[in-house]
């Protein structure tokens, strides 16, 4: 039952990468007077948390080899810098940050350590 559970898992993971990437680009580029409301207390953590569950998305979506894992991650992480360029344009009416940026990187650092993580844990399970 474990193995239909986490095939199910990686199935939907695809579809669920797609949509929260389509998400954070539509937030991202939202106009500023009209910028959503951040979730709890924090715009970086809003960043931290977006990218922590697309990089998940990743991990668990593709089956890279670990080089590639790291393109996409890397590409990732190049995509969250178009958008804040973007953002930096008067046309958007928001500013660039290198905050934010930096809020990026620790979730996608955040879960890439919990993916290995669980993947040790899953190794030495059996």
């Amino acid at each position: 039952m474990t193995v239909k559970k986490f095939s199910l898992l990686v199935i939907l993971a695809k579809p669920a990468f797609l949509l929260a990437l389509i998400t954070v680009t539509f937030l991202s580029l939202w106009p500023g007077s009209a910028s959503p409301p951040t979730f709890l207390w924090s715009d970086k953590l809003n960043h931290a948390i977006a990218y922590f569950f697309l990089t998940i998305g990743l991990i668990v979506g593709w089956k890279f080899t670990l080089k590639n894992r790291l393109i996409a991650i890397v590409c990732l992480l190049a995509w969250g810098a178009v958008l804040e360029i973007i953002q930096g344009l008067p046309l958007v009416g928001r500013t660039a940050s290198g905050m934010d940026l930096v809020a990026n990187a620790a979730g996608i650092l955040l879960a890439m350590l919990v993916g290995w993580l669980f993947s040790l844990w899953y190794r030495h399970k059996d």
